[in-house]
């Protein structure tokens, strides 16, 4: 090797001393006399700058509270500048009855249980990467303890505890029958330990660097919500000895491609492999006694319920005959569907059984629905025609727009369309009828319609305009009717003289812009859906008023233009 010259030594000497290498942050040690006192502990100063802390003690949910504020969460999941990565709690015993976490979108408040780690304990504590779990805990009460945690690839415990042990960061009970938790910070394959019976609800759910998992055949339940959101997921195998696959199991796994579901599973909960937009091969062993795969497809043995249909399956699709029900996000999420027939033998269509489906643009029923979930097509932002058998006994199709069999009831609407005006004789508008139609710009309400029931235009976030009819403000039964709504750009106009009767009405008093309109005459709304959307005087120039005197030039929602005379 040639020696280093002179100015080389001196270089290196410089670089040495010039850049700052890497060093263990110094841990911060505290022990509490008293739970509740760790804030008299720790310097304002030093709270969101602290990387490392060891307590010991006694903590109670306010010093929980305090922790998850320099952990990067406030007592509200809302992120604060904490930097903490490294937690050891082993010498702490948790003292019960005081709060630590509040869900206020659901007006939930989570208070701490003595010896236990409760839910949502450490929620969304961004910078939390390990974590030494209570070496007394008696319980891991929740997989939400931990949930989006980006950042924690590491939990670990006492060795002496007697219900819980860790292996390479990951949780286990005690006798290692049941994976409880897997850090949602870690990534890459992970192989589930042999012996392993069970995988506990949400035990890698928010996994996002999770690329595959091998399940041992020693596993018999896969528990509901197991590996829910678990993004990068691109394949699952279940072996033959699992008999349970739990609700929403694999749920939003974007990237799954394939499941392979074994000879031994007799159950499968709702939405196990919901809104898995890549899946693309869906098999199930042919020794399968409760459940089958036709193309893809997954229905169970007898073939009466479509269970799954995958994510990437494209083109048109016609339902076989013999299916009665069509379940629960059965469809959701699909990139390629472009229509849907039903056979006559179904007689049920699950809660949002369709939705999001991108590329969705008909579906036709046939005589035997009888029942039509919540949300059916919510994001279908291409659907134009929802068609019904004539001889159902339950519906009718409208235009491709779904109502009662009497025609009083708008029950669903097709979530693609831009303009609809209900047909005159409707009398209400169904529960969440119009619910995430979001192309929708405008919509118009006849008169004698006096019931828009909860949910009713929930989420139609474009809607600009809602032209109501009645002079009696239709009554808004139930709620929600119509939250995610722009307030402050949608327009409600209201017949003359019936401004402040609408203002005043519940329901409709949540409008910003509420403005009067000549319904009568010149401005009326035609019913082949063909309304006003502009008005010009014979200079060209655009009218605000509509009761100006001479001729008025109107622009029609179809392109076409009329003259009137106002004296």
């Amino acid at each position: 090797m040639k020696p280093l010259s002179l100015s080389g030594l001196i270089m290196m000497l410089s670089f040495f001393l010039t850049v700052k290498l890497p060093c263990k942050a110094e841990q911060i040690i505290v022990t509490l006399d008293d739970p509740g006192t760790l804030s008299q502990k720790i310097s304002p100063d030093k709270k969101f700058q602290i990387t490392d802390l060891k307590v010991n003690g006694s903590l109670n949910g306010i010093d929980i509270r305090f922790i998850r504020e320099m952990a990067g969460s406030d007592y509200y999941g809302n992120e604060t500048d904490g930097k903490l990565a490294a937690l050891d709690l082993g010498n702490v015993n948790i003292i019960g009855g005081d709060p630590y976490y509040m869900n206020e979108s659901q007006a939930l408040m989570y208070i701490a249980v003595s010896d236990k780690i409760g839910p949502y304990m450490f929620y969304a504590c961004k910078s939390l990467q390990t974590i030494v779990l209570p070496s007394g805990i008696t319980a891991v009460e929740d997989g939400y303890s931990f949930i989006d945690c980006p950042g924690l690839i590491s939990v670990s415990i006492d060795p002496a505890n007697q219900y819980y042990k860790a292996v390479d960061g990951v949780l286990y009970n005690k006798e290692g029958t049941e994976l409880t938790y897997f850090p949602t910070g870690k990534s890459g394959h992970y192989p589930v330990a042999n012996g392993v019976d069970r995988i506990a609800a949400r035990a890698f759910a928010g996994c996002k660097g999770l690329t595959g998992v091998t399940i041992p055949n020693s596993v018999r339940e896969i528990e509901e919500s197991a590996f829910m959101e678990c993004y990068a997921l691109a394949s699952i195998t279940i072996p033959d000895n699992v008999q349970t696959v739990g609700k929403t199991a694999f749920s939003m796994c974007f990237s799954l491609a394939s499941v392979t579901i074994g000879a031994g599973v007799s159950s499968i909960g709702e939405e196990a492999f919901s809104m898995c937009s890549e899946l693309e091969s869906l098999t199930v062993s042919e020794s399968n006694a409760a459940y089958k795969s036709v193309n893809d497809v997954l229905f169970n043995k007898q073939g009466t319920v479509l269970l799954c249909f995958p994510g990437k399956k494209a083109g048109n699709y016609v339902i076989p005959e013999g299916v009665e029900e069509i379940a629960t996000y059965a469809f959701a999420s699909n990139t390629g569907l472009v229509s849907v027939i039903m056979p006559q033998s179904v007689t049920s269509v699950g809660n949002a059984a369709f939705w999001g489906c991108s590329d969705l643009n008909s579906v036709t029923m046939g005589n035997g629905v009888s029942t039509i979930g919540q949300y059916v097509f919510g994001y279908c932002n291409n659907l134009q025609r929802i068609e019904m058998g004539e001889g159902n006994v339950s519906y009718k199709s409208i235009d491709g727009v779904l109502f009662n069999k009497s025609g009083t009831e708008l029950t669903l609407f097709p979530t693609g369309r831009t303009e609809y005006v209900i047909p005159d004789g409707t009398l209400s508008v169904g529960m969440s009828a119009f619910a995430y139609a979001q192309h929708l710009l405008s919509v118009t309400i006849p008169d004698g319609l006096h019931t828009i029931y909860s949910g009713a235009f929930l989420y139609c976030s474009n809607l600009s305009k809602i032209y109501s009819v009645p002079s009696t403000p239709p009554v808004c039964n139930g709620y929600l009717q119509f939250m995610g709504i722009d307030l402050s750009t949608c327009v409600l106009y209201v017949p003359k003289g019936e401004l402040n009767t609408y203002k005043t009405t519940a329901g409709w008093n949540i409008f910003q812009n509420i403005e009067e309109y000549n319904f009568s005459g010149t401005d009326k709304i035609s019913a082949d859906g063909i309304y006003e959307v502009a008005r010009y005087n014979t200079l060209g120039q655009r009218l605000k008023e509509k009761t100006v005197k001479g001729i008025n030039i109107l622009q029609m929602s179809d392109g076409t233009t009329r003259k009137i005379f106002i004296p």
